[in-house]
């Protein structure tokens, strides 16, 4: 128990009757899963470098740092360390993973990087036809999300 008397909940998935008595302050609290600060923050993160030529060019292509990321990397951070990957797929759910806007995005992104083949080098990932539209699917995202914070986030 806190010192306050409430439960503190550590795990980054939670059940919502277990949620109510902890500590943790959500961003999300949805059916689905609880979206803490620091899920978003990785989703926010992932979604930027997903819509980010530039930073693919010079990170993923040339190795030039301080960043260390590859295509691989980012696509598991987004889908498969958040978790958000397994949820988007459950149909077993009612409500939302994040949002009524920003799920069909991530569908939509998650088909998009399912048509690359991830054998290619990068430089020929980033020539991939669906490229462009990755680019642009992760950007449409990251707007979304960045727009819900304040007015969907608990504060």
């Amino acid at each position: 128990m806190a010192a306050s008397g409430l439960s503190v909940v550590t795990e980054p998935y939670v059940s919502l009757l277990a949620f109510q008595t902890c500590a943790v302050t959500p961003y999300y609290i949805n059916p689905a899963m609880i979206i803490t600060k620091i899920i978003y923050e990785q989703i926010e993160s992932c979604l930027k470098e997903l819509s980010d030529i530039a930073f693919q060019e010079r990170v993923w292509v040339r190795g030039e740092g301080p960043e260390v990321s590859s295509y691989t990397e980012v696509v598991c951070q987004l889908f498969d360390d958040t978790g958000i990957g397994d949820e988007l797929c459950l149909e077993q759910h009612d409500g939302y993973v994040i949002s009524k806007d920003i799920d069909p995005m991530l569908h939509e992104l998650s088909d998009l990087l399912d048509s690359i083949n991830s054998n290619l080098d990068t430089q020929e990932i980033l020539k991939s036809p669906n490229w462009e539209e990755i680019r642009s699917c992760a950007s449409h995202a990251l707007k979304l999300l960045k727009k819900e914070k304040g007015s969907t986030l608990c504060q």
